[in-house]
C-alpha cells in the first residue's frame, strides 16, 4: 500500500495501484498445440471481458522469451488491464501474467516495469 492509497482513505487488501507479476503452469490436459492453446485463452479473456465489461482484447501476437516462441495478448478497460503471455518449456506451458492497476500517470509506469521484468526472464536447464 502506498501514498496515494493512505491518502484517498483506500487500504483494502484488494490492488488499487501497482502491479503484479507472475507465472504459473497451465494444465494442458487435452495436450494442444501452444499455438491452440493460447488461442482458446485469448477467447476466454475476450469472452469475460465482453460479457461483463466494454474492454478490448488484442489481437494474439507472437513473441520470444528467452529464446522460446510465445503467444501474448493484452486485456484494457476490463476489470483490471494485463498481458498474458503462454510459452512453452520442457513439455510444460507456462502463463505468465502481468497485471497493472492506478491512475494513468502511475499505470504506464507500472505497465514498463512488468514489461523490463518479462526482457529478463530465462528458461535454462
Amino acid at each position: 500500500m502506498g501514498q496515494k492509497q493512505i491518502d484517498s482513505g483506500r487500504t483494502q487488501t484488494e490492488l488499487f495501484a501497482g502491479y503484479s507479476f507472475r507465472i504459473g503452469e497451465i494444465m494442458n490436459e487435452s495436450k494442444l498445440a501452444l499455438e491452440q492453446l493460447s488461442k482458446n485463452e485469448r477467447e476466454n479473456a475476450q469472452n469475460n471481458c465482453l460479457e461483463r465489461e466494454k474492454g478490448q482484447v488484442s489481437q494474439l501476437r507472437t513473441v520470444s522469451i528467452s529464446g522460446l516462441t510465445g503467444y501474448q495478448y493484452s486485456v484494457e478497460g476490463c476489470y483490471i488491464d494485463y498481458t498474458e503471455t503462454i510459452v512453452s518449456f520442457k513439455d510444460k506451458i507456462y502463463r505468465i501474467s502481468q497485471l497493472y492497476v492506478g491512475d494513468v500517470e502511475d499505470q504506464g509506469k507500472y505497465k514498463e516495469t512488468t514489461n523490463q521484468i518479462l526482457s529478463t526472464l530465462r528458461f535454462e536447464s
